[in-house]
């Protein structure tokens, strides 16, 4: 449960909230806004920035009117932003206010700022630590506990202003209910948090990567790792991710690599701490051997991109053979030439694709002109620049050109039509995955489909099965691919 909350009601699926979320803590459900409590930092962006009011901080008014009515005793610890946020002549005119309303005492929260200050010194004083970040704010605690759990041990072992604060009223007025008035959303998550209780009696914050799950005893959410969502082929398969995922109320976070080892392994800290209960790799360009180290007894699932090495249960298709399948079509209408576009690295689908064509070309007694395997990557722009290349050699053109992904395919379309080179009138293209665009460009890519909504869907039961502690890292499941024509291949047969 988030300090915010969503009046579906009023979102309009405008996604305003989304884009300026620091943490990219919600996503979009049946068109409606739902905040992802586990990333959420209560920081109250969403709420600034919504133009319909759909995002609001959670009202405590019931609770603490049904306190004042059972007669217990209320004291305000009134934050010294109130001045601001009320705008009066008097700030005594809030004091007077808040005892009609029930309240038997108003105090400053600045007394706890003064309380926490001084223990701040102290531990300054000892140098015990080389750097500390004050935990006078929840919301950067927050930021630190579910984000960067590497700068824990940087957090200053000393508790918040307004913790401080409740402590000290409580010290001198036992029977008091202490409740916090002030403009931060962060404050009301901070309130429920298990730690607080006991952080009353003693100035000790004590960080906890579980934070709120403690009472769960799991997170209920999974993490996906993926090298960009820019690529059109992984929004089916995350897609299925989530559905079979929602289907055991588990939410799904999204972690972007963008081929950097460093963010990636940030994300498997994540796994190592507990932050989330198990994770989906989608694509990963570390050695399995190390993988297999860092995600030791942690549920972990491939998809798409497996690697023997890392001892993980895995979802693909047979990338070599549906190569080798493509390849072997091509051949049998007529292109005797094939060019491939692929994308070098050390991603399995690359690797295995690559083979595919080389070995459907063997197996066909066609030679391989090495000049015409150019590896630029996946994307629109990479089969643009290898299309050049090719255009740029100044050799003959092959048949066809087999590119690793279908947008890959359409950029070389595209270089082709601009440079008067006709598809398929003069050279053929085809392409990888059916991606939507495959089907929406003109001409339509011809290519090979991948089952991505199932290979999601598969890699999420999987996944929550080894959560439940079944040990399926052994099993290694490999769907069926299929040949899709459409007219960027011509049949070149006299």
């Amino acid at each position: 449960m988030s300090a915010i909350e969503t009046k579906k009601a009023n979102c309009k699926n405008c996604y305003k909230c989304l884009r300026n979320c620091p943490v990219k803590a919600i996503k979009f459900t049946s068109g409606q806004a739902e905040i992802m409590p586990d990333l959420c930092i209560a920081c109250g962006t969403c709420v600034q920035v919504c133009p319909q009011g759909a995002q609001q901080a959670e009202s405590q008014l019931k609770t603490v009117q049904r306190m004042a009515e059972r007669g217990e005793k209320l004291v305000a610890s009134l934050a010294p932003s109130f001045y601001g946020a009320f705008k009066v002549d008097d700030p005594m005119k809030v004091v007077g206010a808040l005892k009609k309303l029930g309240f038997a005492k108003v105090c400053e929260t600045a007394v706890g700022a003064a309380i926490a200050s001084d223990e701040m010194a102290r531990v300054a004083m000892e140098g015990k630590m080389d750097n500390i970040i004050s935990t006078c704010c929840p919301a950067v605690n927050d930021l630190i506990e579910k984000h960067y759990p590497e700068l824990v041990q940087y957090l200053a072992p000393v508790v918040s202003p307004m913790v401080a604060h409740g402590r000290y009223i409580k010290k001198h007025d036992p029977e008091a209910k202490v409740v916090f008035v002030g403009p931060c959303f962060a404050k009301i998550e901070e309130a429920r948090d298990v730690r607080v209780d006991d952080a009353i009696e003693k100035l000790s914050y004590s960080p906890n990567l579980l934070g709120r799950n403690l009472r769960r005893g799991a997170t209920k959410s999974i993490l996906v790792l993926l090298n960009t969502i820019s690529n059109p082929f992984y929004s089916r398969v995350v897609k299925g991710i989530e559905e079979r995922a929602a289907e055991d109320g588990y939410s799904v976070m999204l972690c972007m690599t963008h081929g950097n080892m460093e963010l990636e392994q940030r994300a498997v800290t994540l796994l190592q701490t507990k932050l989330i209960d198990g994770a989906i790799f989608l694509s990963s360009e570390q050695p399995g051997e190390r993988l297999t180290e860092s995600c030791r007894g942690i549920p972990v699932v491939q998809a798409c991109e497996p690697q023997d090495s890392f001892l993980a249960a895995s979802v693909s298709i047979d990338n070599r053979k549906a190569a080798f399948d493509a390849i072997s079509y091509l051949v049998a209408h007529g292109h005797r030439s094939v060019a491939f576009f692929g994308a070098g690295g050390a991603l399995s689908s690359s690797i295995c694709r690559k083979e595919g064509y080389r070995e459907a070309m063997q197996y066909a007694g066609l030679f391989v002109d090495e000049a015409n395997v150019i590896e630029e990557g996946f994307s629109i722009h990479a089969g643009m620049r290898a299309a050049k290349r090719l255009l740029q050699s100044g050799k003959t053109l092959p048949d066809a050109v087999f590119c690793i992904s279908d947008s890959s395919a359409v950029g070389a379309v595209r270089a082709f039509a601009e440079a008067g080179t006709r598809v398929p009138d003069d050279i053929s293209v085809m392409g990888f995955d059916n991606a939507l665009l495959s089907e929406a460009y003109l001409p339509g890519i011809t290519t090979v489909k991948q089952p991505r909504y199932e290979i999601g869907y598969k890699s999420a039961e999987l996944l929550l099965s080894a959560i439940q502690g079944e040990d399926n890292r052994a099993q290694k499941i490999v769907l069926s691919h299929e040949l899709i024509e459409r007219e960027s291949v011509v049949s070149r047969n006299l």
